[in-house]
């Protein structure tokens, strides 16, 4: 239940934060921040068509969040950038990816997989690493 509670609260402010950034910010520049945002998704084998949608979905919700100034906290705004990982549409290699996301890119966030066994393994491993993860492409098994 308190997992269920921190991914609405992650869901809540993020949604906030979308919510807050004017349509007129300025464009993206050199000089700002960046949160970095890490993604384990289905690029190849039988789970591609639906890992590019996903892709597609987090791709536009960075392109419109960055138009607009990127996402505002306090006095600063901070520009997304996605790193994404091929799992072959395999999910025994969600954990191994989402952990050198974390370990070797420094990703601040995380954004799930598509598929529901992908998703428990990226939930598990959001939780083991104490990074938050919103997921929005996976269901009950």
């Amino acid at each position: 239940m308190a997992l269920w509670h921190r991914f609405i609260t992650i869901l809540l402010t993020i949604g906030l934060a979308l919510w807050a950034v004017p349509a007129s910010a300025n464009p993206m520049q050199e000089d700002k921040p960046t949160i970095r945002f890490g993604a384990v998704l289905s690029l190849t084998g039988r789970l591609d068509h639906e890992g590019q949608l996903v892709r597609n979905g987090y791709e536009l919700w960075r392109e419109q969040v960055n138009a607009r100034g990127g996402i505002p906290v306090g006095e600063r705004h901070y520009q997304v950038e996605i790193l994404y990982r091929d799992d072959q549409s395999d999910a025994r290699n969600t954990g191994r990816l989402l952990d050198d996301l974390i370990a070797q890119d420094a990703v601040d966030f995380l954004l799930g997989p598509y598929g529901s066994d992908a998703s428990f393994e990226a939930a598990a491993t959001a939780e083991q690493r104490r990074i938050p993860m919103v997921q929005g492409g996976g269901g009950l098994r």
